[in-house]
């Protein structure tokens, strides 16, 4: 639990969270939040908690803040739930690409991510 001037953030390890992520490439430095996830809390931290991307298993550091609770630890992480997370247009980091081939009928290239 993260507490800040007398509020308490009630995080418990296994709790599900959304994440409020600016997008900072709208025109006119405007931002928009927007919440994405569901993300594992793995870790509560003093002013912060570790948060687990449940697709590539990635953790990230975020202030209490940036977090919304979702659901309890009993949630049940389905085909449904990793499906939902796939979609919502967060950039995934990729290692590398181990092969291309240009696929004439689309008239495109193709990338094989190692």
């Amino acid at each position: 639990m993260a507490t800040e001037k007398g509020t308490t953030t009630n995080f418990d390890v296994g709790d599900y969270v959304l994440w409020s992520r600016l997008d900072e490439r709208l025109a006119h430095n405007k931002l928009l939040v927007q919440w994405v996830g569901p993300f594992a809390v793995t870790e509560a931290r003093p002013h912060s908690f570790m948060i687990r991307h449940l697709l590539t298993g990635s953790t990230s550091a975020l202030h209490r803040l940036r977090l919304r609770f979702y659901a309890d630890s009993s949630l049940d992480e389905t085909e449904e739930i990793l499906e939902f997370v796939s979609n919502q247009g967060m950039l995934l980091g990729v290692d590398g690409f181990s092969d291309h081939r240009y696929y004439a009928n689309a008239s495109r290239w193709e990338l094989l991510e190692k």
